[in-house]
């Protein structure tokens, strides 16, 4: 996707994105369900990438809900490790968190205690 390619004249100051479906996309190719979670991360990383081009100011992505803690282990580690390095290479840093970081290690300690 290009800046270019969509219409300068009409554009939102803040967009918000529900991530959903990634690991259903991977599942019905036959891959691993992270192989969709990081193919959502790089869509992800364009869109954070060309959204100022087009005047949007805030950017909001909701990518992990209280429901995705009913997932296996396995796959909670893997997106945590995904939105981690993500942050890591693009030297973003969220201005606001939907959960407090305290309740997110007490549901990884409960989530590997399974």
């Amino acid at each position: 996707m290009a800046a270019k390619d969509i219409q300068a004249e009409k554009h939102a100051d803040h967009v918000a994105i529900i991530m959903d479906g990634n690991g259903r996309w991977a599942t019905n190719r036959g891959w691993p369900r992270l192989v969709g979670h990081r193919k959502g991360a790089e869509r992800v990383k364009e869109i954070v990438r060309v959204a100022p081009d087009l005047g949007i100011r805030w950017l909001t992505i909701y990518a992990f809900s209280t429901e995705n803690w009913k997932r296996s282990t396995e796959e909670v580690l893997g997106l945590m490790a995904i939105a981690t390095s993500s942050a890591r290479r693009t030297g973003w840093r969220p201005k606001a968190c939907a959960c407090a970081l305290s309740a997110i290690a007490r549901a990884l300690r409960q989530s590997c205690n399974r």
